[in-house]
């Protein structure tokens, strides 16, 4: 279904407004600056929390299914739901699909927007992981936070010294120059070449520098 022309299906007659927390509404210059596939994920999602699918919304084709880019699929499964009524036996999982598009994977789009350096990506990991949390639970939650572990290379040390000895904060600052000082005191012929490998993330864990051990580096 996905694959097929979905902006030429009906708008459903029982489109209930969908409730999500925290949602951003992006400022025109942002808008404007995004590309066809990311202002229709944007309007869309704005059309689903409000209730109400714009004329010129409902008709705009979307680009063909490419299952490298999430976009595409994402934004042909909100154009399903706005035409699905609420008994048809597809709808408890396209629901379940659509909160996460929206409470998800838009409000982690919207803010990479904001801040896209390569220091914020702990911070953005870390949101993702409240805003999963947010939403979900029971099965779903852990499903999901399988997932975060599983694509969690900002959750790195490295990635949080990065993210540290960029913030505004002197503490986080501080303690990652402590780190960096530590490690410099070895030897250089003592070290080898590390693997990158993906940490366990400590899905409770307050601030984006808690969410592994950050000392591990010392090792």
């Amino acid at each position: 279904m996905a694959a097929s022309d979905v902006w030429n299906l009906p708008l459903s007659n029982s489109l209930q407004p969908c409730h999500i927390t925290d949602f951003t509404h992006l400022p025109d210059d942002i808008v404007n600056n995004l590309s066809p596939d990311q202002k229709y994920l944007y309007q869309i999602c704005v059309a689903v929390i409000d209730g109400i699918v714009p004329e010129t919304l409902q008709c705009s084709k979307i680009r063909n299914l490419c299952h490298s880019r999430w976009l595409t699929l994402a934004n042909r499964i909100m154009r399903i739901y706005v035409s699905l009524e609420t008994s048809s036996k597809y709808y408890e999982t396209i629901i379940y699909l659509v909160k996460y598009i929206v409470g998800v994977y838009y409000k982690t789009f919207a803010a990479i927007k904001y801040k896209p350096s390569l220091a914020d990506g702990p911070l953005h990991l870390h949101n993702q992981i409240k805003y999963i949390k947010s939403e979900f639970d029971g099965d779903e939650l852990v499903l999901l936070l399988e997932s975060v572990q599983n694509n969690c290379t900002f959750a790195h040390p490295e990635n949080l010294i990065i993210a540290m000895m960029c913030s505004d904060n002197i503490d986080a600052m501080r303690q990652a120059i402590n780190i960096i000082s530590s490690i410099r005191k070895f030897p250089l012929d003592s070290f080898e070449a590390r693997q990158f490998i993906l940490p366990k993330v400590k899905t409770r864990a307050p601030h984006y520098n808690e969410m592994c051990h950050i000392n591990l580096l010392k090792r």
